[in-house]
């Protein structure tokens, strides 16, 4: 075996910047932010490839950019009694602020309340079902391709508590938000045939 004897090179961090940036916040904060939406293209070397170390370079206005992405990134932070979360959507005023946590406030509120109210052999909340949703994913994008819901309660045993249901690779006739009120209603004891753009239930509830 022939050993390299070629000597190191230090060459830049080589990726293709925009992608990891933007899954890496996403990752992070759990928010699909995007801040990287005004960079530019990343640029191709002599052999075509964009995420070669030696054609990737930091100019002034790029450093500028990533600057402002940290700023957008930041206008998402929301602080909280005991921490801090992201929101969709930016919270640079004090209704902002309001509109991400109050809402948040309330529904453990009311949740603990139903929860510490005797009802059968359970509590108001074993036999109720709160939902918890926004009909936008991004509403400066009017995206709503995937929509984070919360359920909390039992609904009289009817519904799986404590797990993560994950439809976005279940394609979008199996996945659509009139399927849940369906199967909702169903476990209340109204059937219909039909609501809105659905005549299937979710699976898995």
């Amino acid at each position: 075996m022939q050993r390299n004897t070629q000597p190191a090179r230090a060459t830049p961090a080589a990726a293709s910047i925009r992608l990891v940036h933007d899954y890496t916040i996403r990752d992070l904060t759990g928010v699909d932010i995007r801040p990287t939406k005004e960079f530019p293209v990343d640029p191709a070397n002599q052999a075509g490839f964009d995420n070669s170390g030696e054609s990737l370079a930091m100019s002034p206005a790029l450093l500028k950019k990533y600057l402002q992405a940290a700023r957008t990134v930041a206008e998402h932070l929301a602080l909280k009694p005991h921490g801090f979360d992201f929101a969709p959507h930016p919270v640079v005023a004090d209704t902002d602020r309001d509109k991400y946590s109050v809402l948040r406030i309330v529904l453990a509120y009311l949740a603990s309340r139903l929860d510490a109210m005797p009802e059968g052999e359970g509590s108001v909340l074993d036999n109720t079902c709160l939902l918890y949703l926004s009909n936008m994913w991004s509403g400066t994008r009017h995206d709503n391709t995937k929509l984070p819901v919360l359920t909390v309660g039992g609904l009289g045993g009817t519904l799986k508590t404590g797990q993560v249901l994950d439809y976005t690779q279940a394609g979008d006739e199996n996945r659509k938000l009139c399927s849940l009120h369906l199967s909702l209603m169903d476990r209340m004891g109204v059937r219909l045939p039909r609501f809105g753009d659905a005549d299937t239930r979710l699976a898995d509830l």
